[in-house]
C-alpha cells in the first residue's frame, strides 16, 4: 500500500510528496522532483540513512541535497530504513544486513513504478555510503553511488602523514624518544601485531551492516565497476584517523580494473557531519556536477 500527503515546500516550483510504502516493513520517504512537470531522462537519485539518523540528514545535508539535486533535473528520494527514523520496526524477522538491502530493492522497485525510472543513482554518508556501495554491487539499475567517509582503510603513507608532523620539532622527537624508548616498543608491538593479524579491523560502528574487511570492499567496488557503475568517492577532514590525503583510495586499491570510472574529492577541512553551509554547499554542487556528467566521465579526477 503506498499512502502520500503533502511535504513541506519550501521550494515552491519543487514537487515534494511524503510517501509510506513496503511489502516487507512499512517504509516512509520523502519524494522531491524537478520544477518541469514533464520528467527528464535523468536518473533518479536516492539518498540512504546515515547510520540512525533521520532522512533529513546530518545539519539537513540529505534535505538541502534532494532540493539541489531536483532544481538540476534528477527526482530524489530520500527514505527510512526500518528501524530508523519515520520507519517502524521491521516485522520479517531479517537481521539489518539483509534488510537494509530489501529496503533499497523495494524504494527502486517502487520509484520505478511510478515514475518508469530505469537508472538510480544511490548516495550516502559513512553506513550509508556502505549500504550504498552493497546494493549498486548486485542491482543492475544503479548506475552510480556516491560514498561519503565510507570504511576505508589506512595505507603506509597515511602513517606517515599522521605521524611526521608530531616530530617536527625538537622538543618532540626528545619527548618521542624519551621514557626508556617507550613510544618505539610501543609502535613495534602495533606493526608486528598488524603483520600476524593481517589486515587492520577499524572499530565497528552502532549501525554497521557489514563491510569491514578490505579484501571484501575491494571486491566489491571491482564487481561494481565491472558491470559499469561509477563511483564518487567523498571524505572528510572528520574522517583524517581513517583518510588523511587525496590518493590514499587509489593507492589502496591499485589493481582495480576501470579506475577510470572512480571520482574522488577530499575536503580536508570538512567535518564529517557537514556542519557548515560552506560544507554543504561545496559537497552538493561537486556531486550535482558529476551526476550531470555520469554518462560521460571517462578518467579518474581526484583533488
Amino acid at each position: 500500500m503506498i499512502r502520500e500527503e503533502n511535504a513541506n515546500q519550501s521550494f515552491p516550483r519543487l514537487s515534494e510528496r511524503a510517501i509510506q510504502y513496503g511489502l516487507s516493513s512499512n517504509l516512509n520517504g520523502i519524494l522531491t522532483r524537478p520544477p518541469s512537470k514533464t520528467e527528464t531522462n535523468q536518473p533518479c537519485l536516492v539518498i540512504l540513512n546515515a547510520g540512525i539518523l533521520h532522512k533529513a540528514g546530518p545539519n539537513r545535508l540529505h534535505v538541502r541535497l534532494a532540493r539541489a539535486a531536483a532544481q538540476r533535473g534528477f527526482p530524489t528520494f530520500r527514505f527510512d530504513f526500518a528501524g530508523v527514523g519515520d520507519s517502524p520496526p521491521r516485522g520479517d524477522g531479517r537481521p539489518l544486513a539483509e534488510g537494509v538491502l530489501v529496503d533499497i530493492a523495494e524504494t527502486l522497485d517502487l520509484l520505478e513504478a511510478r515514475l518508469g525510472a530505469s537508472r538510480f543513482i544511490l548516495a550516502g554518508l559513512c553506513s550509508g555510503a556502505d549500504n550504498s556501495l552493497r546494493a549498486a554491487r548486485t542491482d543492475s539499475r544503479v548506475v552510480g553511488a556516491a560514498l561519503l567517509d565510507p570504511t576505508v582503510h589506512r595505507t603506509p603513507r597515511w602513517y606517515l602523514n599522521h605521524y611526521l608532523p608530531r616530530l617536527r620539532s625538537r622538543e618532540r622527537v626528545s619527548q618521542f624518544f624519551s621514557l626508556e624508548n617507550a613510544n618505539l616498543k610501543t609502535i613495534s608491538k602495533t606493526l608486528n601485531r598488524r603483520f600476524r593479524e593481517g589486515p587492520e579491523k577499524e572499530r565497528p560502528e552502532l549501525f554497521r551492516t557489514g563491510l569491514s574487511d578490505k579484501q571484501d570492499i575491494a571486491q566489491h567496488i571491482e564487481d561494481t565497476l565491472r558491470r559499469g557503475c561509477r563511483l564518487f568517492y567523498g571524505f572528510t577532514g572528520g574522517w583524517k584517523e581513517y583518510y588523511n590525503y587525496p590518493e590514499q583510495l587509489l593507492e589502496l586499491y591499485p589493481n582495480l580494473s576501470r579506475p577510470d570510472r572512480i571520482h574522488v574529492r577530499h575536503y580536508p577541512e570538512t567535518s564529517h557531519t557537514f556542519k557548515t553551509d560552506g560544507d554543504r554547499n561545496r559537497l552538493i554542487k561537486d556531486l550535482t556536477d558529476w551526476m550531470e556528467l555520469i554518462q560521460t566521465t571517462r578518467k579518474v579526477n581526484v583533488s
